[in-house]
């Protein structure tokens, strides 16, 4: 039995979703919603490349009811499209650039804010010394990799920044923690997902998914990040030789 699903908006992310969802074997594009009257009413298959654009038959809508509809159709209702949203909001990056996490993980499931390698930077709002707040996906700077450690993480941050000088790895390191660290978690909303301790670590791609994790600290944390790295960039990078303490 598949998935029925539903895309919302044909954006940046819906031009890689719907031909995801086509080509899942355990998935059905149930519909389409846009924002653009003069997309509503035609095919899906008019957007992307099929076998010379052959038609999917699936229409495009731009009424969020009528969409909500064809993944309802003993007629429940939902409390609005952002209550499908977060159902079905959820998505991971698989493959090589990212180190697996032992844990089992469900193909298709339901979203939850996590660290788990390939899951999406969770939101969390941090604080700086004097209190200006702004989101943690803000931290993560253009084409740089950002290692996120907790409290007790400074092994990491200095493991991070000397590969950084030896190797050219343009990667950021900082400490968040609820009351200590270079950033603060007041409200304790990165502490919910985080996934680590308070000598843990998270190494986040520059497209702000995970990479990496280490629940806690280890014996040697610049040769554990090394190895992460290279299997992330596909090649060689050694232990820094100088890591300060």
């Amino acid at each position: 039995m598949s998935i029925r699903v539903i895309q919302w908006a044909t954006g940046t992310v819906g031009i890689h979703a719907v031909p995801a969802i086509v080509a899942h074997p355990k998935l059905e594009l149930a519909g389409l919603w846009v924002h653009s009257d003069s997309k509503a009413g035609r095919d899906a298959g008019e957007l992307w490349v099929y076998d010379n654009r052959t038609e999917l038959g699936i229409g495009m809508h731009d009424s969020s009811d009528a969409q909500l509809d064809l993944l309802n159709p003993l007629g429940i209702r939902l409390a609005g499209p952002a209550a499908a949203l977060m159902v079905f909001g959820g998505y991971l990056i698989a493959g090589g650039l990212t180190v697996p996490a032992p844990e089992p993980v469900d193909e298709i499931r339901v979203y939850e804010p996590s660290t788990r390698p390939g899951a999406p930077l969770p939101h969390a709002w941090i604080d700086d010394e004097d209190g200006t707040r702004r989101p943690i996906k803000d931290l993560v700077a253009p084409g740089r990799f950002l290692l996120i450690a907790g409290e007790e993480g400074q092994a990491w941050c200095a493991a991070a920044r000397a590969l950084g000088r030896e190797h050219g790895v343009p990667v950021d390191a900082v400490r968040i923690g609820h009351i200590d660290g270079d950033l603060f978690d007041p409200r304790c909303m990165w502490l919910r997902h985080r996934g680590i301790a308070a000598d843990g670590a998270v190494l986040v791609r520059p497209d702000r998914f995970v990479a990496w994790r280490s629940a806690a600290g280890c014996d040697d944390p610049a040769a554990a990040l090394a190895g992460a790295l290279t299997r992330i960039l596909a090649r060689p990078i050694a232990r820094p030789t100088a890591v300060p303490a």
